[in-house]
């Protein structure tokens, strides 16, 4: 029984301590339910804006780039644009084409012009029924590429200021965001049109010696169409001889004195004789400033505005035979 005791007191011991160790490992690494977690992110990759990277001005054909514009000629702008996204993501390309120093926020005639490309083509947005037009357009024949280049022929109106130069801004838009380039500085050519409205006037019956006589009729002048992008001057001359309907004979225009068997013929803007200036005759000087007219106002409107020109007879005392003189007077526009 001792030994026996002794023997259990050894596996009583041993059974302790292996117990302690038990409740050790038990209190140094404590049991959990779960020993990690998880959370799901995102984001939203947005489209990328397009982009523009050539503007430029062409002739009519896209044969060779040119460096200014002129009034009713058909020019080209080329526009590169591309997106990350390929060109089928940009919805529309707008052309400004504007004078330099306009500040209003709709179209007109004389300082600019919008052009828009959508899927449905090129078409002009303003100014309508106007010389402005949109000839024609081109568009990339592969959608799916980066880059490509689109066309867009137009002609100017002859009113287009060319007070100032002018820029061409370009706009991609994809809906979401614009990518935008410009050419800037394009000088624009003089243009202007004259035309007479009145074609015959008449200083009525006359006599020898007479001087200063004005045209018959309501107003006592010559009126004119005249049409101009910029500030602009009228000049005249006359016919260095006026013709007898019936004698053949020959009443000579002299500017400068009023001998045997001359006339002179003055002009101006104002409606007093005394204003007037010499008419020069084809021949001799030419062509000549008309008094008062030196510094016109453009641009006109498109359709052109009315000038008025007094002119006024005189006769020598001497030299001419009776008879109905006709002769042509001729007005010039340039510009001021």
């Amino acid at each position: 029984m001792k030994q026996q005791t002794a023997k259990m007191g050894i596996l009583t011991y041993v059974s302790i301590a292996t117990m302690l160790v038990a409740i050790l490992a038990a209190t140094a690494m404590p049991a959990m339910a779960a020993t990690d977690g998880s959370s799901t992110g995102s984001f939203e990759l947005g489209s990328a804006a397009p982009t523009v990277g050539v503007v430029e001005l062409y002739d009519a054909d896209h044969n060779s780039t040119v460096s200014t514009l002129t009034p009713t000629t058909e020019f080209a702008v080329k526009i590169t644009a591309g997106d990350v996204n390929t060109i089928a993501d940009i919805d529309a390309i707008t052309v400004v084409i504007k004078a330099q120093g306009y500040s209003g926020t709709t179209t007109d005639v004389s300082y600019n012009a919008t052009y828009r490309w959508t899927t449905s083509g090129w078409a002009l947005i303003g100014p309508t029924d106007t010389q402005w037009t949109c000839e024609s357009g081109i568009v990339p024949a592969d959608m799916t590429a980066m880059s490509d280049d689109w066309y867009v022929n137009f002609k100017l109106s002859e009113a287009a200021t060319s007070k100032a130069n002018w820029d061409i801004t370009v706009t991609a838009d994809d809906d979401e965001s614009t990518g935008t380039n410009s050419k800037t500085g394009i000088p624009m050519d003089f243009y202007a049109e004259i035309s007479a409205v009145d074609t015959s006037y008449s200083f009525g019956g006359v006599t020898l010696g007479a001087s200063g006589l004005p045209i018959i009729g309501d107003d006592q002048d010559v009126d004119v169409n005249v049409t101009a992008n910029g500030n602009f001057k009228l000049y005249s001359k006359s016919d260095a001889t006026w013709i007898g309907n019936g004698t053949g004979g020959v009443a000579t225009v002299n500017p400068n004195a009023l001998n045997s068997g001359e006339i002179q013929l003055c002009d101006g803007k104002n409606a007093t004789f005394g204003d007037g200036g010499r008419v020069q005759v084809d021949g001799g000087v030419g062509y000549y400033w008309i008094e008062d007219f030196g510094n016109e106002e453009g641009p006109t409107a498109e359709v052109g505005e009315n000038r008025g020109i007094y002119q006024w007879l005189s006769v020598a005392s001497s030299g001419l035979l009776p008879d109905t003189y006709h002769g042509t007077y001729y007005v010039q526009i340039l510009n001021a």
